[in-house]
């Protein structure tokens, strides 16, 4: 190598240090001045916010990934993670473009979640397990001002993965394709209002389980009754701040754990879950059917979620957002633990002994139903029979 190359690669080494130096220190003075004005917090909404269109891009191409033919419904899905990468790469640019203002200024409806009519399963769950992203909470609120709607989004994201929508007809898109937890919707919206929208939420079995919050003026008693007559859960009445709005999800939400918890403090046959107070005419019928389907393939070592999804006619991420919510267990633990309670009286009956049981209730294995009763009732099948006990953790 000539003196002239040599000098050319020091002269680009020594470009290279200056630059890194540069993007440092200007990185450094970024840093601080972001801590002087307290705007990390626009950042760490950024990235909580990313995880939504990621996960909507992950979920349909993961499906695809491997097959060598692609059906229409396959198609739907790729364009659905396109428009998501679109999102993504928009929110990526105003968070390179941060001018110390709030990052989520100036959204427009369906921001996180664009949708063109149309029903595709963009999101199952189950392929989600472990990963911390299916147990976290999604709001989907429906507000045609736009002021206003940006003041909960604002307000809300600091928690929650939140969606949007001008109006009744395009909340509805919404919540058929993303796995919502709670629905916040003013009562007057143009085309599909608010308490129409609340309709359709409560009458439909993928929906049902739903709490919907309706936003009304202070004297609107009429078409609050209405409201409940339809089965709003409550009302937010303006005019609220945030710390009204925030009391109000955050009471939603700790209700529903508690019924949760009371659910699962049942032994779990149909008529005492369907007595549950809290649920649905529609959920309590829903989770009378499913366990009594269960109950009656008990001893069926083969019986799966699918020949559950197939008997109730819902599709498999459907069904598991229904029973994740219900229960707060995916279905497969559902199963498994009706299984084990059965097991559990059965054997304190006395009548069979554990090989009978485990066969009896599904398990063809005995070394893992012994396995998965003392991990439940943390004891083994023969320290059970010896206690007769019937305890629950």
């Amino acid at each position: 190598m000539n003196e002239n190359g040599l000098t050319l690669i020091l002269c680009l080494v020594l470009a290279l240090i200056m630059l890194m130096h540069t993007g440092y220190y200007l990185s450094k003075k970024r840093r601080q001045r972001i801590k002087m004005y307290r705007d990390i917090a626009a950042f760490n909404d950024a990235f909580k916010q990313m995880m939504a269109p990621l996960t909507l891009i992950k979920a349909p191409l993961s499906d695809i990934v491997g097959k060598t033919k692609l059906t229409e419904s396959d198609t739907t899905k790729i364009d659905m993670a396109l428009k998501q990468t679109d999102i993504l790469i928009s929110m990526v640019d105003r968070l390179i473009h941060y001018n110390d203002t709030k990052f989520f200024d100036g959204v427009n409806e369906s921001q996180f979640l664009s949708v063109d009519g149309g029903s595709v399963e963009l999101l199952d769950n189950a392929s989600l397990e472990g990963t911390g992203v299916e147990d976290a909470r999604h709001i989907l609120i429906v507000e045609n001002n736009p002021d206003m709607r940006s003041f909960m989004l604002n307000k809300l994201i600091q928690n929650y993965f939140v969606y949007t929508a001008v109006d009744g007809d395009k909340g509805w898109e919404i919540l058929k394709q993303v796995n919502i937890d709670l629905v916040i919707s003013e009562l007057d919206l143009p085309g599909t209002g608010g308490d129409e929208l609340c309709a359709l939420v409560k009458n439909n079995l993928s929906t049902s389980h739903i709490p919907v919050v309706l936003i009304s003026v202070q004297d609107n008693k009429p078409d609050m009754l209405k409201g409940y007559a339809i089965g709003a859960d409550n009302y937010l009445l303006k005019p609220f701040d945030e710390v009204m709005l925030q009391a109000m999800v955050s009471t939603i939400f700790s209700n529903r754990d508690m019924l949760r918890e009371r659910f699962s403090s049942f032994e779990l046959n149909g008529k005492e879950a369907s007595a549950i107070e809290g649920f649905s005419p529609i959920d309590r019928k829903f989770i009378y059917e499913v366990n009594g389907f269960i109950e009656s393939n008990m001893s069926n070592a083969e019986f799966s979620v699918d020949i559950i999804c197939a008997h109730v006619g819902m599709s498999r991420s459907s069904f598991y957002n229904k029973i994740k919510a219900l229960t707060s267990q995916p279905p497969a633990n559902y199963v498994r633990d009706l299984r084990l309670i059965k097991a559990a009286q059965l054997l304190k009956s006395r009548e069979y002994n554990i090989t009978e049981v485990a066969d009896m209730t599904g398990f063809s294995d005995a070394k893992y139903f012994r396995e998965v009763f003392k991990k439940r009732y943390n004891m083994t099948p023969t320290a059970f029979i010896e206690s007769g006990s019937l305890e629950q953790e």
